[in-house]
């Protein structure tokens, strides 16, 4: 055999194939971080599936087998004739709730109680001056809408349990928290409203107490603080799924 001529192209070696699999995977990747990182809100419909291929430039049907697999991992679900809609932004929240749905709720809530005093400890620990000033914010938005608006009173309440949970600066107690949360709210839904279990009456002095000892830097006043409001909730969580058991 003659030997290749100068100049003469060198033969190019065979590509290898990329496996399915493989690029299915990298497409997961790429929709399941902009789920987490809130590119797509909770409850948003995802752009058209002709859209995400076209700008992953990958098939369709790439596109709906990561689909299927993000809705099976409880992320996305799918609504016939509407479109594909963000379920849960964080995997850990759906094995979460998945657990929870399975366990009586005085348990579940019991654990909540814990996740709330310890986040009230370490926010009093931890807090920034930016976060002390959205706690103010939030704490007067609730009480502005205590007895005249249901929505906007639950709005406020959950920002301000969130505000206190980022202030700790533990990220995994908050997504602890928030699985934990959701679920018991779906567990107790079909007995009693979550506001009515987490609504102050105007002289319990649970949450200026509370907000009072994080500003102040003070983790066990604020511990003691969180683990009254709680504890009175429990209560009245008690009493009413007392109530349905006795209930003919």
């Amino acid at each position: 055999m003659s030997a290749r001529s100068a100049g003469e192209p060198k033969p190019l070696s065979p590509l290898t194939p990329v496996p399915r699999a493989g690029l299915t995977d990298r497409v997961i990747e790429q929709l399941r971080d902009r789920i987490g990182d809130g590119t797509w809100a909770l409850h948003q419909r995802l752009p058209a599936e002709s859209a995400l291929a076209a700008e992953l430039g990958v098939g369709r049907s790439t596109i709906r087998e990561a689909v299927r697999v993000l809705v099976h991992a409880g992320l996305l679900e799918v609504r016939q004739g509407d479109g594909t809609f963000v379920r849960s932004q964080r995997e850990i929240d759906v094995a979460l709730q998945r657990r929870v749905l399975r366990s009586d709720p005085l348990e579940v809530y019991q654990v909540q109680r814990a996740l709330e005093i310890e986040a009230a400890r370490l926010a009093a620990e931890h807090r920034s001056e930016a976060d002390l000033v959205r706690l103010r914010e939030l704490a007067s938005q609730r009480e502005a809408a205590y007895r005249a608006d249901w929505a906007q009173y639950r709005k406020a309440d959950i920002a301000l349990r969130q505000q206190i949970l980022q202030a700790t600066g533990n990220s995994l107690l908050a997504d602890l928290y928030r699985g934990t949360v959701e679920a018991l709210r779906q567990a107790t839904s079909r007995y009693v409203d979550d506001a009515e279990l987490t609504r102050d009456d105007p002289d319990r002095p649970e949450t200026p107490e509370l907000l009072d000892a994080i500003e102040k830097g003070d983790p066990q006043a604020a511990a003691a603080a969180a683990q009254r409001h709680m504890d009175n909730v429990l209560r009245v969580l008690r009493f009413v799924l007392q109530a349905v058991v006795t209930t003919p």
